[in-house]
C-alpha cells in the first residue's frame, strides 16, 4: 500500500524548527541550519568528490540531474549539493534536504518527497509572513525561485495549529521590533 504524505506533520515541524532556532527574520538560510545539525555533514559536490577520491566530473555524472541529495548511514546524514545555478532554487533544495533529515525519512518514496517539499515551503515562507503577498514578493522576501513562490502561494499544504502560528507570528514580530530599535 502506498503511504500518503503527512502534510500536517511536515508543516508543523517546519514551524517548530523556526521557533526552536529563534529565527526572527527572512530569508531563512537552510545551509546554516544544516551545518548546525547534529550527526550531519554537508559537502558541495566538489568536496564530496575529493572525499571519495573521484574527479568532480565523475561525481557530477553519477549524481545525474540532482541539485542535492541526502544519504543516511545509521544515525549520520551526509548532504551533498551542487554549487552554482540559481541560488534561490538552491535555498529551497537545501530546505527540502533538511526536511528529509528532520522528518527522519529513510526511503525514497513519493510521500517523502511531498513531505520534504511541504516542510521547505513552510520553513522558508512562513504563512504568517507571506500572507497576502504576490509570488514575486514572496520570491524576493523569502529568497526562493518564482516557481517555488507560485507553488507555495497556491498550495498551503498542512493544517498548522493556531497556537503554533501565533507563536511564530510573535517571534517574527519581536525580531522585527529588535531590528527597528537597533
Amino acid at each position: 500500500m502506498i503511504r500518503q504524505p503527512d502534510y500536517d506533520r511536515a508543516a508543523t515541524l517546519a514551524y517548530r524548527c523556526l521557533l526552536r532556532l529563534r529565527i526572527t527574520s527572512l530569508p531563512v538560510r537552510p545551509l546554516e541550519i544544516l551545518h548546525k545539525c547534529r550527526n550531519t555533514v554537508v559537502y558541495t559536490f566538489q568536496q564530496a568528490a575529493e572525499e571519495l577520491c573521484m574527479t568532480e566530473a565523475d561525481f557530477d555524472r553519477r549524481c545525474g540531474e540532482a541539485d542535492a541529495f541526502t544519504v543516511r548511514g545509521g544515525e549520520r546524514y551526509v548532504v551533498c549539493y551542487r554549487e552554482g545555478g540559481n541560488p534561490a532554487r538552491l535555498n529551497f533544495t537545501l530546505a527540502h534536504e533538511l526536511g528529509h533529515i528532520l522528518l527522519h525519512h529513510i526511503e525514497d518514496a513519493v510521500a517523502d518527497e511531498a513531505e520534504a517539499n511541504c516542510f521547505a515551503g513552510h520553513l522558508l515562507c512562513p504563512q504568517v509572513a507571506v500572507e497576502g503577498m504576490q509570488p514575486e514578493e514572496i520570491a524576493t522576501t523569502c529568497y526562493v525561485s518564482k516557481t517555488a513562490a507560485i507553488m507555495i502561494g497556491k498550495s498551503r499544504m498542512g493544517v498548522i495549529p493556531q497556537a503554533l502560528l501565533e507563536a511564530v507570528e510573535k517571534q517574527l514580530a519581536n525580531g522585527n521590533d529588535a531590528k527597528q530599535h537597533a
